[in-house]
C-alpha cells in the first residue's frame, strides 16, 4: 500500500510512567528508530511527544517538577519539501512564541489529514467545531493565554499567583470539600456500593491564589488508600465547594479501583472488595484531560543532512526569555525560553543533553505519512 497515505498513533506508557531515570535507556534505540526509517520520514509528518510529565513522587513536588507536570515536550518533524522557506515552516517557527495546547496540536492532526493540500490557503483557525487552532497555519488575532484558551486554572503555568498558607485546624473544612466532592462523583454513578466512602486523614498543602476571592489550591490526602488529590476549592456564601470538573491523583492506585469500569474513576475508588490497602502499580489513567495542557515550542531546524527537522514544545513557563542562540552557520536556532535546543549531526531526542531534563511519563509516536 505504498500509494496510500497512512496515520499511526503509538504510545510508550511503560518507558518511563514511573520514574523520570528510565526513558533514557530507550535513547539510542530511538535514535536508530529515526535513522533507519528516515526515507519514509521524509515524506511524513512525525509528532513525538508525551501526555503529560511524573504526576506522582519525589519529582512532581519540586517546582521545576510541578511546570513539568503541565507542560510536556512535543517534537514535530515536517516532510522535507516544507522544510526550507515554507509558509508552514514560517507559520511553525512564528506559533513557536504562542501559548499552545494540546487541543491545537489535535487541531493540527485534523488539519493535516483532511484539509493538508500543500498551498496552505485555508485559514484552517476558523474552523467549526474545534477547540483549538492548527500551529501550521496563522493563529487567530488576539491575545492567547489561559483567559482566552480553553486552558482550566490548574494548568495555567504564569497567570495564577499562589501564596503558600499555613495550614491549620481550621483549615479541616478546605480538605473535606474534596473528599465530598469525590464522594457525589462515585455516588451520582451508582457506585457507593462497590467504593469505600473517602475521608480526609490529612491536609497536605494550602495556596490562597492571590486575585480571586477566597480561592484556594488543595492537596489533600485521603483514607482509605493513602490517595493524594490536587484541586481548586472556592469558599462561596460560608462552605467550601470544589469549583473545577477535575481533581488530580498524585500517587499510583494500582488495582485499587478494579471493581468498576467506568476509568475516569478509578482514580478515586478504593474497591470494598480489597482486602488490603496495598497493590501493585498500574499506569494511571486520572480524572483529567491531558489535552488542555499548555505548551511552548521552540523551533530547531537543522540542517539538510540532519534527519529530521524539529520543533520542540520545551518545558518551561512561557514568562522566562532568553536571548535566542546560533548554533553554527548551518544550524538555526529559535530559542524563545531557557531551554535552548541545539541541534548537532544527530537526531534532536529528549536526553539531558538536548531539550528536557526529565521525558514526559508517557511517551507517543504519531506518524502521518503520504503516498
Amino acid at each position: 500500500f505504498t500509494d496510500s497515505p497512512k496515520a499511526t498513533l503509538t504510545w510508550a506508557s511503560y518507558l518511563g510512567h514511573d520514574s523520570p531515570h528510565t526513558p533514557f535507556h530507550a535513547d539510542a534505540h530511538y535514535e536508530q528508530f529515526f535513522k533507519r526509517n528516515k526515507k519514509e520520514f521524509d515524506n511524513s509528518f512525525v509528532f513525538f511527544m508525551g501526555d503529560h510529565g511524573l504526576r506522582f513522587g519525589w519529582y512532581s513536588r519540586d517546582s521545576v517538577g510541578r511546570r513539568d507536570v503541565d507542560n510536556p515536550m512535543l517534537l514535530v518533524s515536517v516532510p522535507q519539501y516544507l522544510r526550507n522557506g515554507s509558509d508552514l515552516m514560517k507559520n511553525l517557527i512564528h506559533n513557536s512564541d504562542q501559548l499552545l495546547s494540546h487541543f491545537d496540536t489535535h487541531a493540527t492532526f485534523i488539519d493535516i489529514i483532511e484539509t493538508f493540500s500543500g498551498k496552505l490557503s485555508t485559514n484552517y483557525s476558523d474552523t467549526v467545531g474545534l477547540k483549538g487552532s492548527s500551529f501550521l497555519r496563522p493563529l487567530p488575532d488576539g491575545q492567547r493565554n489561559c483567559k482566552t484558551l480553553p486552558i482550566p486554572p490548574q494548568y495555567c503555568l504564569c497567570e495564577i499567583t499562589r501564596a503558600r498558607q499555613k495550614i491549620t485546624v481550621e483549615h479541616s473544612a478546605i480538605g473535606q470539600a474534596v473528599s465530598t466532592f469525590l464522594n457525589s462523583r462515585l455516588a451520582e454513578n451508582q457506585l457507593s456500593d462497590l467504593c469505600a466512602k473517602l475521608e480526609l486523614e490529612k491536609l497536605t498543602e494550602l495556596n490562597l491564589i492571590e486575585g480571586a476571592e477566597d480561592l484556594y489550591e488543595v492537596t489533600v490526602k485521603l483514607r482509605p488508600d493513602g490517595g493524594i488529590f490536587k484541586t481548586f476549592v472556592q469558599r462561596t456564601r460560608g462552605e467550601y465547594f470544589v469549583i473545577v470538573p477535575d481533581v488530580n491523583r498524585l500517587n499510583a492506585y494500582g488495582h485499587n479501583g478494579d471493581c468498576i469500569t467506568i476509568n475516569e474513576l478509578r482514580p478515586f475508588c478504593f474497591c470494598k472488595s480489597n482486602n488490603q490497602h496495598s497493590s501493585t502499580p498500574r499506569p494511571i489513567t486520572a480524572f483529567n484531560s491531558s489535552s488542555v495542557i499548555p505548551s511552548t515550542i521552540t523551533v530547531s531546524s537543522p540542517p539538510s543532512t540532519v534527519t529530521p527537522s524539529i520543533s520542540t514544545l520545551a518545558p518551561t513557563p512561557s514568562f522566562v526569555k532568553s536571548s535566542p542562540t546560533t548554533v553554527s552557520s548551518s544550524t538555526r536556532t529559535v530559542s524563545s525560553y531557557t531551554n535552548t535546543v541545539s541541534t548537532s549531526s544527530s537526531i534532536v531526542m529528549p536526553s539531558t543533553s538536548a531539550v528536557r531534563p526529565f521525558p514526559s511519563s508517557d511517551t507517543s509516536s504519531f506518524v502521518i505519512s503520504q503516498p
